[in-house]
């Protein structure tokens, strides 16, 4: 595990769960060129805090997996079912 925030655009649909604001990562504007240049000076101002969110961003992933998902769906088919 690489253990880094990530930088996502605001269309990307896994967005919103593996994005914690400031803590996991960032989410920029799709297609805003000044949106993303903001967040990558962010990003790069304090090595210190990018290797913390790297960490923080590892340890909010650790339950995201196929495993997870698949179970997650077939528990809420199983509520539509009844």
């Amino acid at each position: 595990n690489l253990a880094r925030p990530a930088i996502v655009r605001s269309h990307v649909g896994c967005g919103p769960d593996l994005i914690l604001e400031g803590e996991t990562g960032w989410i920029f504007e799709a297609g805003n060129v000044c949106d993303l240049g903001k967040v990558l000076t962010e990003a790069l101002a304090d090595p210190a805090r990018l290797k913390s969110m790297g960490l923080h961003a590892r340890d909010h992933i650790a339950n995201y997996s196929y495993d997870s998902a698949t179970t997650a769906l077939l528990n809420v088919l199983k509520e539509i079912k009844r």
